[in-house]
C-alpha cells in the first residue's frame, strides 16, 4: 500500500477526502472506527509506525476489528488493552464523547508512553489516535526526581527555609529544620501564623516590624534575634528575607532562611572577653612590653614599659625599638634578635638595654610574634630587669659551690629527691655507692638504689613524704656490691609557710662492717625492746619466741605470756592450715606488708599493720614481724574523707560532693529529679551589722531549717557563701514545690536575734536523662535571682525596721523621738527651700540616722554616767555602722552619706571624717541641728531636758562652730515663731 495516497477501507464509507487528507498529515498515528470497531481508515503516521515496529497486519491493520484485538491481547499489556477497549466501545455507542487512555509500550533498548485518545466522530464512528508522550514522560519523570531531590535537600538542610504569603503571612512552606531550632513542628508552624511572633523573645519583637517594613520597601532584609524554643531555651538566629514579586510586579510572598547562630553568638561574646582579657593583660603586664609592626617599629607600649625605661608613646612610636634601646650603642640591642621575632620565630636572650637618660639596665627579654591567618604582622617584646637577679645569682652560685664543697667532704651518701621520687641532687659518696647507674640525676630513687621499676613498698621515703616526719630503714645494697648493708635516713623538706613536704633529704651510710659484727651478737641485743612498733620474732611453726615492750602494750599482754603463744591466739584471720604457704612465700619474697584485726588480752578489736620479713640467724629461720595499732590511722583517714565531702561551717555537704552526686544520680532510675537553689537574703546586711561569726550563725540556722525540711534520700549542700543547692531525687515538679512552701514557712516562723530570714529559691525539674545537669542547674539558677529580685527589697526593708525596733527597745531612740525629729527637719527642709524628693530623703534620714547604734550594747547606750575613751570610740563609730546598713540595701543605700556625716562640725571638728563647711551634705546639716535641739529638749537618762529657751541659745551658741551658722538662723527663727513647736 503506497503510504501517500488516502487509506479508506471503502468509498461507501461517506468522509469527505478534505477531511482525511487533515488527519493524514497529523503527527498522532490515526484511525478511524465504525460502529462495529472495525479500522476503515489509518493516516500516514500510523503506517510508518507499523512498517517501523515490524506489525504483523495485513494491510497495516486496515479492516481488522481493533476491539476484538484489543480484547484478545496477551502479556504485560493486556489489562491496558482491556481499559483501552471498554473505552472504545463506550465512545462509539454513544456513553461518552472521548475517552483518553495512557499506556507504556516499552521495547527492550527504549522507554516509550503513548495516549490514547478516542473522540466520536460522523454517527456511530470514532476516531483513534495514538500520541507518543514518551518526552513528555520522560521530563515528567525528571520533574518528580528533581522535586523529591529539592525536598530532600530543603529538609536536610540545617537552616531553616520558608515561605509567607504576603500581606498575611501565613506559612506556605518551612522545612523540617524548624524543629531543630525552634522545637516546632511545620504543621504546627502552618497551623498558627503567630508562631514566629510567639517564639521571639520579648525584647527582641520590635526587630519582626521593623524587618517586615524594610523588606516592603527594600525588598530584602536581615536580621538577628532571639527565640524561645519550645523546651524554653533561648537561641540566637539569623533571619535573610526576600520579597517575591509577581509579573505585574506585585508583591507575593516573602521567601527566606533562618540560621541557627547560637554558637556564632557565644562566639563572638567569648571574643570580645578574650580581647578584653588580652588588652587587660598587656596593659597590666608586670613586665615591660612593647608592641611592634613587620618593620620592628614600636606601635604600643605598656604602663610597665613606660616606667621602665622613662618613654611615653608619642615620644617613641613609629621609632625602631632597637634605636631606642641602643641609646647610641650600636650593637647592644641585638638587632639579629628582633629580626628573628619579625620572621615568626619566638627567641629568649639577656643583654643591656638603655632607658631615657642613657642608664644601662640588665634584662631578661622574650618576643612572640603577632600572627594572623599564617601572616606576620609584627611581635610583641617583652622585657624584665634582672640586674638585680643576676647580682643574687652570682651570690647564689658561690654559696652553692660552697655547699657542694662541703657536701663533696662528707663520707655518707647524700641524694635530695623531688617529692615524684626523682633524684635532684647526689654528692660523690652516693655517686661511688651507685656508680653502675650512673647518671643518678634525673631518675627515679627505685631505679638507681633498688633496680626497681615501681617504688619499694618498705621504703621510707614514702613514709617521710606522708608522715612529714625523718624516717630510717635499713635497706640493702645493689646485688654483688660490696655495701651490702646500707642506714637509710629520710629527712622531709617542708614550706614553712604552707606546711608542705617539697623534697627529701636521703642519707645513706654503709653499715656493711657493723652488720657482720651485729651477726655475732644475740637476737636481744638488737634492742628492738623499746622500739616504737611492736616486735614478734615468728617461728616457722606459727609461735612467738620474742615479742617487744610495745608488742606486749599494744596487746595488753606480758612478754611472759605472749612468748609461746601461736599467732592465731592474737588474729582470728590467720588460717593455721595454711601457715607453710604463707611461711614459703615471706620465705621467697623475704618481705611481706598486710593489715588485719588483732585481739587484745581482753578480747576487745583493733585494725593493725603487720610487715613481715624473712630472716635468717645461726641456720634457724624467723619471720620477723613488725606491728602497729592503726586505730588513730584509720579514723583520721575517716575524718579526712568526710571533711572533704562537708561544710566546715554548716557540716551540710559540699559543692564538691554535690557536684560527684548530680553526676552519680542522673540516671533514667532517678528520674524525675527536682534541684532547688536557695540565695539567703540580707546576708551582706548582717555581716555588717552584727560581724561574721553572726553572719556565720545566720547561715547555720538557714542550713538547719534546710536539712529539718528535706527528706532523708534528699542531698542538700552549701553551694558557695550564702547559697545552697538541694537535689531531690525521683521528686517531680508538685512535689518539689511543696518542699519550697515548707522551706519558706519554717522561714517565717524561725527566730534568729530578731532577724528575719528569708531566701530566694529557684526550681527546676528534669524528666528526662536527655537534659544535661548544667542546663537543670542553670535554670534553677535564673529561678532563684527573679525570685531574689522580689523578696530582697522587702527582706532587707523588714530587717532593717527589726533593727530600729531593737534599738528603741534598748536606747533612748523612741519612736516618737524619730517623729519630732521627721516634723523639725520637714519645716527647716522647706524653709531652705528642699525640693520633695530631699525632703522624703531627709525623712529617711530623721528616721535612721542612728541605726548604726543598734550594735552597741545597752549598757552603754543608756548609761547615767560618763563612757570611758574605749567606750566613747564605740559611740563615735555607729554613723559608719549606720552607712554600712543604709549602702547594704537598694531603697535606704541613697541617704547613706546623709547618715555617714550627721555628727560632723561646721568647723572640722566633728566625726567621723572631720569634714567642714559645705563638704557635709546638706541633709546631714539639717539632721545635726534638729537631733541636737531635740535631744536637749527631750532629755537623756544620763541628762536632763533643758527649755526651750535654753536649747535655742545652745544653738545660736554653736552656730559656726558645730552647725551651719545660716541653718541655724532659719531654725531658731521656726521655733520662735511656730506655736507648735514652742516647749517650755
Amino acid at each position: 500500500m503506497e503510504t501517500n495516497s488516502i487509506k479508506l477501507l471503502s468509498d461507501d464509507y461517506e468522509i469527505s477526502k478534505e477531511f482525511l487528507s487533515f488527519i493524514d498529515t497529523m503527527d498522532e498515528n490515526a484511525a478511524i472506527l465504525d460502529e462495529k470497531g472495525k479500522i476503515i481508515y489509518i493516516n500516514k503516521a500510523w503506517i510508518e509506525f507499523a512498517r517501523a515496529n515490524d506489525m504483523a497486519w495485513d494491510n497495516y491493520g486496515l479492516g481488522e476489528d481493533y476491539l476484538k484485538i484489543a480484547r484478545n491481547a496477551e502479556g504485560e499489556g493486556a489489562e491496558t488493552a482491556r481499559k483501552a477497549a471498554e473505552g472504545i466501545e463506550a465512545v462509539l455507542a454513544g456513553e461518552m464523547d472521548n475517552f483518553f487512555l495512557e499506556y507504556p509500550c516499552h521495547l527492550a533498548e527504549e522507554i516509550r508512553w503513548f495516549k490514547l485518545k478516542v473522540q466520536t466522530f460522523a454517527e456511530n464512528k470514532a476516531a483513534v489516535m495514538h500520541e507518543d508522550i514518551a518526552e513528555r514522560k520522560k521530563t515528567e519523570k525528571e520533574l518528580k526526581n528533581n522535586k523529591e531531590k529539592l525536598n530532600n535537600i530543603l529538609n536536610n538542610t540545617d537552616d531553616v527555609i520558608w515561605s509567607l504569603s504576603w500581606p498575611d503571612l501565613s506559612v506556605e512552606f518551612i522545612n523540617s529544620a524548624a524543629e531543630d531550632i525552634y522545637g516546632y513542628s511545620p504543621e504546627e508552624f502552618r497551623e498558627d501564623p503567630e508562631l514566629w511572633k510567639k517564639a521571639t523573645h520579648p525584647e527582641d519583637r520590635h526587630l519582626d516590624e521593623k524587618v517586615l517594613k524594610e523588606v516592603q520597601e527594600k525588598g530584602r532584609a536581615v536580621k538577628e534575634n532571639r527565640v524561645i524554643t519550645k523546651d524554653g531555651n533561648i537561641k540566637w538566629v539569623q533571619d535573610k528575607a526576600k520579597m517575591i514579586y509577581n509579573e505585574n510586579d506585585k508583591p507575593v510572598r516573602v521567601e527566606g532562611i533562618s540560621r541557627d547562630i547560637t554558637e556564632r553568638k557565644k562566639s563572638e561574646r567569648e571574643l570580645s572577653k578574650e580581647k578584653e582579657r588580652f588588652e587587660s593583660l598587656f596593659e597590666n603586664n608586670t613586665s615591660a612590653t612593647a608592641m611592634l609592626d613587620d618593620e620592628g617599629k614600636i606601635v604600643d607600649i605598656n604602663e610597665e614599659f613606660k616606667n621602665c625605661f622613662g618613654y611615653q608613646l608619642s615620644e617613641i612610636k613609629g621609632e625602631h625599638l632597637d634605636d631606642v634601646l641602643e641609646w647610641g650603642k650600636e650593637g647592644y640591642a641585638d638587632r639579629e634578635a628582633t629580626n628573628e621575632f619579625l620572621r615568626g620565630n619566638k627567641k629568649r636572650g639577656e643583654g643591656t638595654r638603655y632607658d631615657k637618660e642613657g642608664n644601662p639596665g640588665e634584662y631578661l627579654f622574650h618576643g612572640v610574634p603577632i600572627v594572623t591567618e599564617n601572616e606576620i604582622e609584627g611581635a610583641y617584646t617583652i622585657y624584665d630587669d634582672i640586674t638585680e637577679l643576676k647580682r643574687n645569682r652570682e651570690e647564689l652560685q658561690k654559696t652553692k659551690n660552697y655547699l657542694e664543697a662541703i657536701l663533696a667532704s662528707i663520707q655518707d651518701g647524700i641524694s635530695v629527691l623531688d617529692p615524684d621520687l626523682t633524684i635532684r641532687y647526689a654528692n660523690d659518696t652516693m655517686k661511688r655507692l651507685y656508680s653502675e647507674n650512673a647518671p643518678l640525676e634525673g631518675k627515679k630513687c627505685h631505679q638507681v638504689y633498688r633496680n626497681k621499676n615501681e617504688p619499694c613498698e618498705e621504703c621510707p621515703t614514702l613514709r617521710a613524704l606522708e608522715s612529714g616526719e625523718v624516717e630510717k630503714e635499713i635497706v640493702p645494697g645493689l646485688e654483688d656490691s660490696e655495701s651490702q648493708h646500707l642506714e637509710l635516713f629520710s629527712y622531709p623538706m617542708i614550706e614553712e609557710d604552707t606546711g608542705e613536704v617539697t623534697g627529701i633529704v636521703e642519707f645513706v651510710r654503709d653499715i656493711t662492717e657493723r652488720k657482720k659484727r651485729e651477726e655475732d651478737l644475740k637476737l636481744t641485743q638488737f634492742s628492738v625492746d623499746k622500739a616504737p612498733v611492736g616486735v614478734f620474732w615468728v617461728t616457722p611453726e606459727g609461735e612467738f619466741e620474742y615479742a617487744n615492750d610495745r608488742a606486749c602494750e599494744i596487746l595488753s599482754y606480758s612478754k611472759d605470756e605472749l612468748v609461746g603463744m601461736k599467732v592465731a591466739d592474737i588474729d582470728p584471720n590467720f588460717q593455721t592450715e595454711n601457715h607453710d604457704k604463707e611461711w614459703q612465700r615471706i620465705n621467697e619474697k623475704k618481705h611481706d606488708k598486710l593489715e588485719t584485726q588483732l585481739i587484745r588480752k581482753a578480747g576487745k578489736k583493733f585494725p593493725a599493720e603487720v610487715i613481715s620479713r624473712y630472716l635468717q640467724y645461726k641456720d634457724k629461720k624467723y619471720e620477723l614481724a613488725f606491728v602497729q595499732d592503726i586505730t588513730a590511722r584509720k579514723k583520721r583517714k575517716e575524718q579526712l574523707k568526710y571533711m572533704s565531702f562537708h561544710d566546715d561551717l554548716t557540716d551540710l555537704y559540699n559543692r564538691t560532693f554535690m557536684e560527684k552526686e548530680m553526676e552519680r544520680l542522673d540516671t533514667e532510675r532517678q528520674h524525675p529529679i527536682s534541684l532547688i537553689y536557695c540565695d539567703v537574703n540580707g546576708l551582706k546586711i548582717v555581716n555588717d551589722t552584727y560581724g561574721h561569726d553572726v553572719g556565720d550563725k545566720y547561715l547555720i540556722k538557714v542550713s538547719e531549717i534546710l536539712r529539718n525540711i528535706t527528706r532523708s534520700e534528699d542531698l542538700v549542700a552549701r553551694w558557695a557563701g550564702d547559697e545552697f543547692v538541694i537535689l531531690l531525687p525521683q521528686t517531680d515538679r508538685e512535689m518539689a514545690e511543696e518542699i519550697i512552701e515548707r522551706i519558706e514557712s519554717a522561714s517565717e516562723e524561725a527566730e534568729f536575734k530578731d532577724i528575719p530570714i528569708t531566701l530566694g529559691i529557684g526550681l527546676a525539674a528534669n524528666k528526662k536523662e536527655e537534659i544535661s545537669f548544667e542546663t537543670v542547674f542553670n535554670r534553677a539558677d535564673e529561678r532563684m535571682y527573679k525570685d531574689k529580685l522580689t523578696k530582697s527589697r522587702s527582706a532587707e526593708n523588714k530587717l532593717v525596721q527589726n533593727m530600729l525596733a531593737t534599738l528603741e527597745a534598748k536606747s533612748a531612740e523612741t519612736r516618737e523621738h524619730s517623729m519630732r525629729m521627721t516634723e523639725l527637719a520637714h519645716e527647716l527642709g522647706n524653709e531652705a527651700d528642699l525640693n520633695s524628693e530631699q525632703v522624703n530623703d531627709l525623712t529617711l534620714v530623721a528616721t535612721l540616722h542612728d541605726i548604726g547604734k543598734v550594735t552597741i550594747s545597752e549598757d552603754i547606750l543608756t548609761r547615767n554616767g560618763d563612757l570611758t575613751e574605749e567606750e566613747w570610740q564605740i559611740i563615735k563609730e555607729h554613723p559608719e555602722m549606720g552607712y554600712k546598713i543604709a549602702s547594704a540595701t537598694e531603697e535606704f543605700s541613697p541617704i547613706a552619706p546623709a547618715i555617714l556625716y550627721h555628727h560632723e562640725h561646721w568647723n572640722g571638728s566633728g566625726y567621723p571624717v572631720g569634714l567642714e563647711g559645705d563638704e557635709i551634705p546638706l541633709l546631714s546639716r539639717i539632721i545635726s541641728i534638729v537631733d541636737a535641739y531635740d535631744v536637749m529638749t527631750a532629755g537623756r537618762p544620763y541628762k536632763e531636758a533643758m527649755s526651750n529657751d535654753e536649747a535655742l541659745e545652745e544653738i545660736n551658741k554653736c552656730a559656726g562652730t558645730q552647725f551651719d551658722p545660716e541653718l541655724a538662723e532659719m531654725f531658731v527663727e521656726i521655733i520662735q515663731t511656730s506655736p507648735s513647736q514652742a516647749k517650755l
